[in-house]
C-alpha cells in the first residue's frame, strides 16, 4: 500500500507542475522499494513515474537515466506486472517523442499492443492509465501522418472511456487534428 500511495502522490505532483516534491515521493518510494526487495516489475512502476515526472518539465537528460534502467520486458511476470510493463513502455515512448526519434517510441509503443490483448489488460490499473493509442498518435502526429494518429484515436477512445483524465486527453488531440486538418 506503502508504494501505491507514494507513488500517486508524486504522480499527481508532478502533473501540478511540482517537480522537486514529486521526485522527492519516487525517490523515497524507489528507496523503499529496494529496502523491501519489491519486485522489479513494480520499481518500474517507479522509474515510470521519474521518466514522466523529467519529461513532463522537459529535463530529458535526468529522465535518460530512468529510461535505461526501467524493467526489462524479459521477465517472469504475472497479470499484475503486465500493466507495470505496458506503462513503462509508455512512459519511455514518450520520452522518445520528446526527443524527436520517433521511429524508437513507434516500436517502443506498437510493443504494448499485443500485451494488452493477450493478458486482456484493463485501463485502469495500479502502475496508471493503459492508453498506448494516445502515446501512438502523438507520435503519428509528429510524423505529419494525421489519418493514422485520428485512426488510432477512433480505436483507443471506446477503451479508456471509464477514465474521464484519458477520454478528455485523447477528445482534445483528436480535436485538434480534426481542426488542423479542417475537418471540422
Amino acid at each position: 500500500r506503502y508504494l501505491i500511495i507514494t507513488t500517486g502522490i508524486a504522480d499527481k505532483l508532478s502533473q501540478l507542475g511540482k517537480i522537486n516534491e514529486a521526485l522527492g515521493f519516487s525517490h523515497e518510494a524507489l528507496k523503499w522499494g529496494k529496502q523491501y526487495a519489491i519486485s522489479p516489475a513494480n520499481i518500474s512502476v517507479i522509474y515510470k513515474d521519474l521518466i514522466n515526472t523529467y519529461v513532463l518539465n522537459n529535463q530529458l537528460d535526468s529522465a535518460e537515466k530512468y529510461v535505461n534502467i526501467a524493467t526489462p520486458d524479459s521477465l517472469e511476470i504475472n497479470l499484475q506486472d503486465f500493466s507495470n510493463v505496458v506503462t513503462t513502455r509508455q512512459a519511455k515512448a514518450r520520452y522518445f517523442t520528446m526527443l524527436g526519434k520517433y521511429e524508437i517510441a513507434d516500436s517502443i509503443i506498437r510493443s504494448c499492443y499485443p500485451v494488452i490483448e493477450k493478458f486482456s489488460i484493463p485501463t485502469f490499473s495500479f502502475s496508471g492509465i493503459i492508453f498506448p493509442w494516445y502515446y501512438h498518435a502523438i507520435i503519428k502526429v509528429k510524423q505529419n501522418k494525421h489519418a493514422e494518429a485520428l485512426s488510432l484515436l477512433e480505436k483507443g477512445i471506446p477503451k479508456v472511456i471509464h477514465s474521464r483524465q484519458a477520454s478528455l486527453l485523447m477528445l482534445k488531440l483528436k480535436a485538434e487534428i480534426c481542426s488542423e486538418l479542417k475537418l471540422y
